[in-house]
């Protein structure tokens, strides 16, 4: 065999060595994964021929917690696969293992369920003919919205009214706050409010009364108007229930 022969045949061999044990070279060698979005898994690089790739990571989602992903599998070949949430399966050559659910973010109790502009109806009281009370219970924070009406309708004018009385649990600090707009029967929703009861402390009940409408003689406008009350939790474990006592015409 010539020398030039001989050399070509060492180099076609050099550039296999590994091939035969199913080890790859470096151009063979799978991507790494990206990192997943917030709850979600990231996904693996693919891998080359007898490659290895490895599962991106998920990202823990805000309150909870990842759960971990099976590992991966081993085979000759293939593309890396996608982990779940939590941590991705990491693979070696062949299809990796699937990724783990992500965790369920917590939930906080005392928060609002809802806002102002979408405070829960709690019917209607008058405001300036007989004295009439409706109550709400709840635990932590939330918006209500009760409908004052004008029912005395004679030339001597009446204010409307409405008393708001918290009672407050022993282990929580609670604020509330009255929305009105008495100039006009639209939303108060974005005002400060008219009324409010926030200075007491743990377990101190709070109140305050609204009134708005004709003086000593009656405008002849209709000064019915809906009330959105905010019951504000500041601190404690809400975990016992408050009462929200409700008087028209007090």
């Amino acid at each position: 065999m010539s020398k030039f022969l001989l050399a070509a045949s060492l180099v076609a061999f050099g550039a296999c060595v590994g091939c035969a044990t199913g080890e790859a070279d470096l151009d063979d060698l799978g991507s790494a994964g990206f990192a997943g979005s917030a709850g979600g898994g990231g996904v693996a690089g693919s891998g080359g021929s007898g490659g290895i790739s490895t599962g991106g990571f998920g990202a823990l989602p805000t309150g909870g917690t990842g759960s971990t992903p099976a590992g991966g599998g081993t085979s000759s070949g293939g593309a890396g696969g996608t982990g779940g949430g939590g941590t991705g399966g990491s693979s070696i050559g062949g299809s990796s293992g699937t990724g783990g659910s992500s965790g369920t973010g917590g939930s906080g109790s005392c928060g609002a369920p809802n806002a102002c502009a979408t405070a829960t109806p709690k019917g209607s009281l008058s405001g300036d003919d007989g004295k009439k009370t409706t109550t709400v219970q709840g635990t932590g924070s939330l918006f209500i919205r009760i409908r004052i009406t004008e029912d005395n309708h004679s030339v001597f004018g009446e204010k409307l009214e409405l008393a708001v009385a918290l009672t407050v649990p022993s282990g929580d600090d609670l604020d509330v706050y009255g929305y009105v707009n008495e100039s006009s029967d639209t939303s108060a929703c974005g005002s400060l409010p008219a009324g409010k009861s926030d200075t007491g402390g743990t377990g101190a009940n709070e109140s305050f009364k609204l009134s708005w409408g004709d003086g000593s003689v009656a405008s002849g406008g209709d000064d019915s108007r809906d009330v959105v009350i905010e019951v504000s939790h500041k601190s404690g474990t809400c975990s016992a229930p408050w009462t929200l006592t409700l008087t028209g015409d007090p």
